[in-house]
């Protein structure tokens, strides 16, 4: 799977570096069967996340709120040690310093949606995808 992201209006040196930083987490997580997409606009991003049955998105937290939207499947989310378990389609908000993960209960489609604000298109991939 290539990780190549859509970027509208970017530089060939700012696509570069977003790709070679997509392609590494891509390239990590394809070992676990995870297929990720970036899709940008002007000021957010997009991370599409196809996650087989059985398997976890890493754990991790953001310094922001975030909608998430489990387009298809079933899937549990755990965050801040509380799982629940949620079937697409459904939209969550999780609230910032919420460590959270993501667990396949089926084959999932499962989007973060970054909201991020950057003065240019390197400070927000630089923010999501770094």
């Amino acid at each position: 799977m290539s990780a190549a992201l859509a970027i509208a209006g970017a530089g060939p040196a700012i696509a570069a570096f977003a790709n070679a930083a997509a392609d590494e987490r891509a390239e990590n997580w394809a070992k676990h069967g995870i297929e990720i997409a970036h899709h940008f606009s002007a000021r957010e991003c997009a991370v599409e996340a196809r996650i087989p049955a059985g398997v976890s998105l890493p754990q991790h937290e953001h310094d922001y709120d975030h909608l998430s939207v489990l387009a298809s499947g079933v899937a549990d989310l755990e965050v801040g040690g509380i799982s629940l378990r949620y079937e697409g389609p459904v939209c969550l908000t999780i609230k910032a310093g919420q460590v959270h993960t993501v667990r396949a209960v089926t084959d999932v489609v499962w989007f973060c949606m970054h909201g991020v604000a950057a003065e240019d298109q390197a400070d927000l991939e630089k923010k999501v995808i770094a």
